[in-house]
């Protein structure tokens, strides 16, 4: 891609194979990222070069764009980059494109350079045949590009240290923990295949991903996992847990707690906390900052496991920190792809085999329409419908998806935007349809 916009800038892609571009995007988000006092600025390049390694399976130069300004000798003042992956939705998977490290120099702001890497972000996602994109980052900037915050993103729990149950003199743990390697894969494919058809929204690690992340991701980057197996004391594997550390933060944390489906979460939770007390300790042994007092839980853990912290005197459970913005640009494909799901649950629900429409209007005089026959979605459709209380339900600024990902039901976003309504059909069916129910998404980058 090579554009020409204002100014006298020029956007492109890496693949027009410009030595300068590929050698100075990771030095821009270091310089960028610096000047803003993100104190981990200076390992954002090792990133941006782990995904624009050759090694790196999901990405390729086509995913990767930068404006540069020819008067300043090609100088880079505002770069994106999309990382293509899976995500499943109860099993069913999806072509997801997630955008990242958005940057612009601040001499060069308001000019609409953004919008414009977006645009071509967007063109490469649907390029690749992708049903949804995501991106993560400053509060309400995104929603100007379609995007909304539709899944559970930040901190989970928090367990102070002290509160860690301490082993008997005469008492060995029950189960013990390994750095994983290569042979785990096909066990991590499996533990993973499993879990994911619990959660509204997962992603999906193949086995190039988990090879790289076990091999070659850069060590200090902000993604770097530290993959553990599980085992029991007859040495079977049981499940896998990955930690997350930074040289630039004390901190300590889960990013992912995964069991064999035959494995108990509480049997395991508090070997696991001092497994992770004890590496928290090793790891900061010889770093100028401290041993974190506090361990930390990710978004994406078992449901279950609130109710295991929960219990724990002074540890603290959160709703959620933050959220996934999350953009559909055709919701029709998208219902389409998931169909089998939906089906399934008007199946097991008190309105099987429901013959009709359903019509949820988007507040832009249109309205997306499911046809259900014999409770199966015969067709789904985008049409002209106005006014909007000519359909059956009503979403502003996209808020739909958070219906459909699980995320929050009608009635808990009609209590902050007023102009929500559903009648009594689409009531009764979306409770069927869209149940409430966690996501669990380990960042693929």
């Amino acid at each position: 891609m090579h554009q020409q916009l204002r100014d006298g800038l020029i956007l492109r892609s890496i693949s027009e194979g410009v030595e300068s571009d590929r050698a100075n995007m990771g030095k821009f988000y270091v310089e960028v990222f610096g000047d803003e006092d993100e104190e981990d600025a200076p390992v954002l390049e090792a990133w941006t070069n782990d995904l624009l390694s050759d090694e790196h399976p999901q990405t390729t130069p086509d995913d990767f764009w930068v404006v540069v300004d020819p008067s300043k000798d090609d100088k880079i003042v505002s770069a994106v980059l999309h990382i293509p992956q899976t995500w499943s939705y109860y099993g069913v998977p999806l072509g997801m494109g997630r955008v990242e490290l958005v940057a612009t120099h601040k001499a060069y702001r308001q000019r609409g350079l953004v919008r414009q890497l977006f645009n071509a972000a967007h063109e490469r996602s649907a390029e690749l045949g992708h049903v949804m994109q995501g991106v993560t980052g400053i509060p309400h900037y995104y929603r100007r590009f379609g995007y909304t915050m539709a899944v559970d993103l930040g901190g989970r729990a928090r367990v102070p240290a002290a509160l860690i149950p301490k082993l008997k003199d005469d008492e060995k743990p029950k189960f013990t923990f390994r750095r994983a390697t290569d042979a785990d894969i096909p066990n991590l494919l499996r533990w993973d295949e499993d879990f994911r058809r619990k959660f509204t929204l997962s992603t999906v690690y193949t086995a190039d991903m988990w090879r790289f992340e076990l091999n070659h991701r850069t060590k200090g980057t902000p993604m770097y996992k530290y993959v553990h197996i599980i085992s029991d004391q007859s040495g079977n594997n049981i499940g896998y847990v990955v930690l997350m550390t930074s040289d630039y933060w004390s901190v300590m944390r889960c990013s992912s707690f995964v069991l064999d489906s035959k494995a108990s979460y509480l049997e395991v939770i508090d070997d696991l906390l001092r497994y992770m007390k004890s590496f928290a300790e090793d790891y900061y042994a010889n770093h100028t900052k401290d041993v974190p007092g506090v361990l930390g839980f990710d978004d994406n853990m078992p449901p279950v496991f609130n109710r295991l912290v929960s219990k724990m005197g002074y540890s603290r459970t959160y709703e959620t920190l933050y959220a996934w913005y999350l953009r559909v640009p055709d919701l029709p494909k998208l219902i389409k792809t998931i169909a089998p799901v939906l089906e399934q649950r008007l199946e097991n629900s008190y309105v099987s085999g429901y013959t009709g429409d359903l019509s949820i209007h988007s507040f832009n005089k249109t309205a997306t329409t499911i046809k259900f026959d014999e409770g199966r979605i015969v067709d789904v459709t985008e049409d002209v419908l106005h006014p909007e209380w000519k359909a059956d339900a009503a979403f502003p600024n996209h808020t739909f998806l958070n219906v459909l990902f699980g995320h929050r039901s009608p009635d808990e976003l009609v209590r902050t935007l007023p102009e929500v309504f559903t009648n009594r059909k689409a009531a009764v069916l979306f409770d069927a349809l869209f149940p409430l129910n966690p996501s669990s998404i380990l960042p693929i980058a």
